[in-house]
C-alpha cells in the first residue's frame, strides 16, 4: 500500500499484530487465505477468522497488486494459497483476472476448498463461473463467513 511495491503470492497481512499465541507461529491447524482488494475488509474478516481458531493470510488479488499477475494464474504455483486449508476469493468477478483467479484455484490446487463470494449480480452474470463451487452471497456477515468456512473444511 502507500505506492509500495508487492510481491503476489505473498501474505498482505504478516505485518498485523496477532493477539496472543498466535504472534509466533501458528495458532490453528487450519490456513484460511482471504483474497479481497480492500484492505478494511481483509483486516476485519482476518480479525474474526483469528478469534475464531485459524491462521489467516491475505492476498490482494491482481487487480491490486504493483507486482504483476497472479503467479498462479502464470505459474501454477502460488507460495501463499499451497500452504491454505480453505480460500475466501472476493475479488471482483467483474475483472476477467478475478476469474482466472478462481479457475486457477480450482485448476491447479483441486483439494483447497474454495468459497467465492458474489454478490446477485455476478451470480446472474457469471453462472458457469459459479456453478459448482462453494459461494457465499454479498455482503458477508461475521455469522455467514464463519458458517462457510467451517462448512468448507468439513468437506
Amino acid at each position: 500500500m502507500c505506492g509500495s511495491k508487492r510481491t503476489m503470492g505473498t501474505d498482505e497481512a504478516r505485518g498485523w499484530k496477532k493477539p496472543g499465541e498466535c504472534w509466533t507461529g501458528r495458532c490453528s491447524k487450519f490456513h484460511v487465505v482471504l483474497e479481497t482488494p480492500d484492505p478494511g475488509d481483509a483486516f476485519a474478516c482476518w480479525r474474526l477468522l483469528e478469534r475464531n481458531g485459524y491462521d489467516v493470510s491475505w492476498c490482494p488479488g491482481p487487480n491490486r497488486s504493483q507486482a504483476g499477475p497472479c503467479p498462479l494464474v502464470e505459474s501454477g504455483r502460488c507460495k501463499l494459497v499451497e500452504d491454505a486449508s480453505v480460500v475466501v476469493s472476493s475479488l471482483n468477478l467483474q475483472r476477467s483476472s478475478s476469474r482466472r483467479v478462481v479457475l486457477a484455484l480450482e485448476r491447479h490446487l483441486p483439494d483447497v476448498p474454495v468459497i467465492v463470494v458474489a454478490n446477485g449480480s455476478a451470480s446472474k452474470q457469471w453462472p458457469e463461473l459459479l456453478a459448482g463451487r462453494r459461494t457465499l452471497r454479498a455482503p458477508v456477515t461475521a455469522e455467514s463467513l464463519l458458517a462457510s468456512v467451517k462448512e468448507a473444511l468439513a468437506g
